[in-house]
């Protein structure tokens, strides 16, 4: 899931884009994407997935592969996310730049075309109005019975182990592109 956490630890963001790769990106493949020009290098790999948000028809459409992901509604006490009911307001609203998701909605990632997914590098293209408190951005456990597994949290970025290994600075109400490399599994 993306945007979700056990104990809650999730708020409204503004989501302009996500990018899958079933690989890990290195620091000059991820730095190319920003479109610096003096980097020398092999060329960004294809993508595994893409989502810009940006279909009229199709909101959740990915722009690259068959990998899905559909809005699901956080349930009371953080429990395993629901699919919302035919008509149901899903707590998604179209912007601008993408889509813009409160706190009681997260997108599920179905992974069953990409079961494989062990190395993997996720690119965030997003918008928080407040940097410091925890906001989970991915959370692996289908059943949301423990921590989410990659953080916003105190302005910077990064993975919930037992060292809370978190670098760089994400600004509140700005917007950020942050790169996150998984070698081993989801």
């Amino acid at each position: 899931y993306f945007f979700l956490d056990d104990d809650g630890e999730h708020t409204d963001v503004e989501v302009a884009g996500i990018q899958l790769w079933k690989k890990c990106l290195t620091d000059v493949e991820i730095a190319q994407m920003s479109g610096v020009k003096e980097i020398a290098g092999e060329p960004i790999p294809a993508r595994t997935a893409k989502w810009s948000f940006d279909d009229a028809d199709n909101l959740y459409a990915s722009e690259v592969g068959n990998i899905t992901v559909s809005p699901r509604k956080v349930g009371a006490n953080n429990t395993v996310p629901t699919e919302f009911a035919e008509g149901e307001a899903n707590g998604v609203e179209k912007i601008e730049e993408g889509i813009y998701l409160e706190k009681t909605t997260c997108l599920f990632m179905d992974l069953s075309e990409a079961a494989d997914l062990t190395d993997y590098t996720f690119v965030y293209d997003l918008k928080v109005a407040d940097s410091n408190p925890y906001v989970s951005m991915f959370q692996t456990d289908l059943n949301n019975n423990n921590d989410g597994d990659l953080f916003i949290a105190k302005g910077q970025f990064g993975v919930n182990t037992s060292g809370l290994a978190y670098n760089g600075k994400v600004e509140s109400n700005k917007w950020h592109r942050l790169a996150f490399v998984s070698k081993g599994s989801v």
